[in-house]
């Protein structure tokens, strides 16, 4: 009797366990589609602030983001064909509706306007891209791969942003 209760508490320990390797993945999967969607959205914001852009310095961040949040523009739409996933083409309606707001605005206000917005928006890559990497697997492996890449994103824009305020360049 004791050991047919060990193996049914072992039998419901292995489902638990399952079942948070279940969860887990569909948090990662959540991520991969997310990180998508976001990376061609900022890739457009990008494209957009290399010509809309006022200053050298913000058609310049425009260029970086144009180039995307992985190493390898396309791994990440290849991850997810190998995991079965439809990568997204478009980002959330939200996303396309800010687009929309920095294409019709007047020359001398889109650059404070996409700077502030890409501030918010690159911080918050930041954090769930360093959350996904302490995880295992290989979405985890991208999102490694592309926190660095976030970081001089970051690091770029904060410095423009510190610039558009009228913060002297070495402020913090």
């Amino acid at each position: 009797m004791a050991s047919r209760t060990l193996v049914i508490g072992l039998s419901v320990a292995a489902l638990a366990t399952g079942s948070a390797r279940a969860q887990e993945d569909v948090a990662s999967r959540k991520f991969l589609e997310a990180a998508i969607a976001r990376n061609n959205l900022e890739m457009k914001l990008g494209q957009l602030a290399e010509v809309r852009g006022s200053t050298p310095e913000v058609r310049a961040y425009g260029q970086l983001l144009a180039r995307g949040h992985f190493p390898n523009p396309l791994a990440a739409n290849r991850l997810a064909a190998q995991l079965h996933m439809l990568a997204p083409l478009r980002g959330s309606g939200e996303a396309r509706a800010e687009r929309t707001k920095l294409r019709a605005m007047a020359d001398p206000d889109f650059d404070g306007a996409f700077v502030r917005l890409l501030a918010t928006r690159q911080a918050e890559d930041l954090t769930d891209f360093r959350g996904q990497a302490a995880r295992g697997g290989a979405i985890a492996d991208l999102a490694r791969e592309a926190v660095p890449i976030l970081e001089r994103q970051l690091m770029t824009v904060r410095a423009l942003e510190r610039g558009v305020s009228g913060e002297p360049a070495g402020g913090s």
